[in-house]
């Protein structure tokens, strides 16, 4: 059902993307946002239901490890003040006496009923501010975290049926902020597969404080820390410069991408991105044999597939000898020991200080050795964000590669989508829209990249690709996999199987361009 439901949105969202490349009408533009705007809505919607359904099912994945709660509650607080922000609103966040540095939780999921309730405090705030209060209930070893606004508040009569699917305080909210009313189901099930409870406690017009608890596991040997929030920064110069270094930035979040890249090219670098560990090995693989280095990588720890403990060793495999700093969530003893064990050379705890990671680069890399000095010298000409310095125009931070792309999808719409928005970024694309038909277009092509679809209606995806990894002559070419499942038991098996990398529809299509690319180079 998933995959029926994600290629038509593909569809849409790719082809209002590309109208909104090509119309500066301002009338036209509005039409394509609200295309896209509601497209993503959509997307959010259908991801909602379907969580719901696996857990209604008991098929939702719960796995528990240990995390650093404090670490977790900043990165989603930070990751949402822009938000608070826009609509005029503060958003603080709090600890009532110390927490335990590390709890035993799934982060994936806490992070999601964080997400939920912060976004639901924001959305329906028009005035004063969201505050996030969390503190620990010992004997009961659980985690209580509230969440207070100053927004609009809930009726007695509808707290009661508050956590139901569908369901919000009424029709005229719905009309007013929109949403399905699924993201409080699905948190307080949530909650619960967590060890915990979830509660409201509101009046019409005055705000609500929504308080949950989730089971924290033993805590005997864990220390507790009044130092979860914020530590006393070292004083820094107030802007250390990079001016002409080429620094590639890592971490399987875009917003994480976003900001630490307007950092650096305020500071005067040049950036590139990649989204996991194995395109950054490839990207720093491809500036190696060109000549052009990277001066640092800002390398993310905790990313799925390939995380920052794996890719640090790959990375100077592939010849970095640059500088690396990790980035990690988790400031948990001991980490620090582990980064520099798997190849970096400084580790800085997010949320990032922008002044504290200037200054560990800058610092670091004039520090170098004189050789390294020597390749940042070649590197003086590069100072266009986004620049990549082979003369070519740079788009999404690479160059432009005219490269040959097989796209292999069985829904047409989707497949001259995806073809025409290759193209316009100076692809050759042929398209093929089954099993048998992608041998025989591949065997007579030999393209460099093959974007396949997985749910292909002649033969498993799976079976094509273990054909044409069998062939001499395809024996360089990249696979990306296109699925319209994302679990993590599916990327497991897409990696096993032998794809290079993976993309859940409706796909990322900044992200898929960046792979095509490096697949094309």
């Amino acid at each position: 059902m998933s995959h029926e439901i994600r290629t038509p949105l593909t569809a849409i969202l790719g082809y209002g993307e590309l109208l909104q490349a090509h119309t500066s009408d301002p009338d036209n533009l509005a039409c394509i946002d609200a295309i896209r705007r509601n497209g993503k809505h959509l997307v959010e919607i259908i991801n909602d239901i379907l969580d719901l359904s696996k857990i209604e099912a008991g098929m939702l994945r719960i796995e528990f490890v240990r995390i650093s709660p404090g670490g977790l509650l900043r990165d989603v607080a930070d990751s949402l003040r822009v938000r608070a922000a826009e609509k005029g609103l503060t958003l603080d966040l709090a600890f009532e006496g110390p927490l335990p540095a590390t709890i035993e939780s799934d982060p994936t999921r806490l992070r999601q009923i964080l997400l939920n309730l912060l976004s639901n405090a924001i959305k329906f705030t028009e005035r004063g501010g969201v505050r996030v209060v969390a503190r620990l209930a010992a004997p009961e070893r659980l985690l209580a975290v509230d969440v207070m606004d100053t927004g609009i508040g809930i009726g007695a009569e509808q707290q009661a049926a508050l956590f139901a699917p569908f369901t919000q305080a009424d029709g005229s909210i719905t009309r007013r902020y929109g949403g399905t009313g699924l993201g409080l189901a699905i948190s307080k099930r949530l909650v619960e597969l967590l060890g915990g409870n979830i509660s409201v406690s509101s009046h019409e017009g005055q705000g609500s404080v929504f308080t949950f608890t989730v089971a924290t596991g033993p805590l005997e040997q864990v220390p507790l820390t009044h130092d979860a929030v914020a530590t006393t920064p070292v004083p820094l110069p107030p802007l250390s410069r990079l001016d002409g270094r080429l620094i590639l930035i890592v971490d399987d979040r875009r917003d994480m991408r976003y900001l630490i890249q307007a950092y650096l090219e305020e500071a005067g670098a040049s950036v590139v991105s990649a989204s996991d560990g194995a395109m950054a090995v490839e990207t720093v693989r491809d500036a190696h044999s060109r000549g052009k280095p990277f001066d640092a990588i800002v390398l993310d720890m905790q990313m799925p597939l390939m995380d920052g403990f794996q890719a640090a060793p790959r990375l100077r495999q592939a010849g970095h000898t640059g500088r690396i700093v990790a980035l990690t969530a988790n400031a948990m003893k001991g980490d620090q020991e582990r980064c520099l064990a798997a190849g970096c050379d400084e580790y800085l705890a997010k949320p990032v200080d922008r002044l504290r990671l200037l200054y560990v680069l800058a610092h670091g890399m004039a520090a170098e050795s004189g050789a390294a000095a020597a390749a940042n010298v070649a590197l003086a000409g590069v100072g266009a964000p986004g620049a990549v310095g082979n003369g070519a125009p740079a788009v999404n931070g690479h160059a432009a590669l005219r490269g040959r792309v097989l796209v292999v999808d069985d829904n047409a719409d989707s497949a001259e989508m995806l073809s025409t928005l290759l193209e316009s970024h100076d692809m050759d694309v042929s398209t093929a829209k089954s099993g048998a038909e992608a041998l025989e277009r591949a065997i007579a092509l030999l393209p460099q990249v093959i974007v396949l679809d997985l749910g292909l209606p002649d033969v498993d995806g799976y079976a094509v690709l273990e054909h044409l990894r069998s062939l001499d002559a395809l024996r360089a070419t990249r696979f990306i996999a296109l699925t319209g499942r994302g679990g993590r038991e599916e990327q497991q098996r897409m990696q096993e199987a032998g794809f290079h990398h993976q993309l859940v529809k409706p796909p990322d299509f900044n992200h898929l361009i960046e792979l095509v690319k490096l697949g094309g180079a």
